[in-house]
């Protein structure tokens, strides 16, 4: 795991199913399967460092370059949280093979 996300923080009962680092053209961010009172989602995390460079349209066009993202999906931003900016989404047809 790449130590700019080794302090990602975690609610207590959010389970993390599964986490990779992401390419994102110049960019690298966290993805993360997780879940949370029955609910599975989907996070890509930046550090804030990289994020403040970025507006909420450029990350989501980095997001939907991503092969695995279905092209509709709604993403929700949510900036400056302990030092990351998450982008988090729920997928229908998740597919393992990221």
């Amino acid at each position: 795991m790449n130590d700019r996300f080794k302090n990602v923080p975690l609610d207590n009962e959010t389970k993390i199913l599964s986490e990779h680092i992401v390419e994102l053209g110049n960019y690298e961010a966290l993805f993360q399967v997780w879940s949370w009172d029955g609910h599975i989602a989907q996070s890509i995390i930046f550090t804030e460092t990289e994020a403040e460079k970025l507006s909420d349209d450029v990350i989501e066009k980095l997001i939907r370059t991503l092969k695995f993202i279905d092209k509709e999906i709604e993403l929700r931003i949510n900036r400056s949280v302990k030092g990351y900016t998450f982008v988090n989404f729920t997928m229908n047809n998740f597919n393992d093979e990221i």
